[in-house]
């Protein structure tokens, strides 16, 4: 589920999940989710949106939080499945392979009525400006594993790959037809 995720946005569900623990949640909520994005400072989110200036009494919370005792595994609640499900939509929407840590926060906004989204409201922050803010900042993303060139034509949602799908189709039938009117296909398999 998580292979296109980056380096930075694996350590905010990490970090989300020690926020659970820490709250006996039984589920990681929301609200876990944006205390993990809170951990690390070097962060597309805390860069853009500069969370940490933001939430400094969550930002002094989790800081001291230490790694919990008996780590175990906690489910994602239904709300932050749709949170993870939003970020790949918004990094796909905006063209990035990689959903990094500016992409949860906009999932994060995306699920309205969710604890975490009314937190980011009430500071100021909406769902169309954060767009535009990772759209338009000019921080660079940094580069993590190796990224196919063709992957846009694994991706049948943009409109690119809805293009060049439909192009390489067309060219596959273009050269059936071709083939078959010069009577190719015949003498090859009369040859046999």
């Amino acid at each position: 589920m998580f292979e296109h995720y980056t380096h930075e946005s694996c350590k905010v569900i990490y970090f989300a999940r020690e926020a659970a623990l820490h709250a006996a949640s039984a589920h990681i909520d929301s609200i876990h989710v944006l205390v993990g994005l809170l951990a690390d400072t070097t962060s597309r989110a805390n860069i853009v949106f500069r969370l940490r200036e933001l939430f400094p009494e969550e930002t002094a919370r989790q800081a001291s939080l230490k790694q919990f005792p008996t780590p175990k595994n906690v489910p994602l609640s239904n709300v932050s499945k749709r949170i993870f499900a939003y970020a790949a939509e918004e990094a796909n929407r905006l063209n990035h392979y990689w959903i990094d840590t500016d992409h949860l926060v906009l999932g994060i906004l995306r699920e309205q009525e969710c604890p975490g989204a009314l937190m980011l409201n009430k500071v100021g922050l909406q769902i169309d400006a954060a767009r535009s803010a990772v759209n338009s900042h000019p921080a660079p993303r940094k580069r993590h594993r190796y990224l196919s060139r063709l992957w846009r034509l694994k991706n049948p949602i943009t409109p690119f790959s809805m293009q060049a799908g439909f192009l390489y189709l067309l060219g596959v039938v273009f050269l059936i037809e071709i083939l078959t009117q010069r009577g190719c296909v015949l003498r090859f398999l009369l040859r046999k």
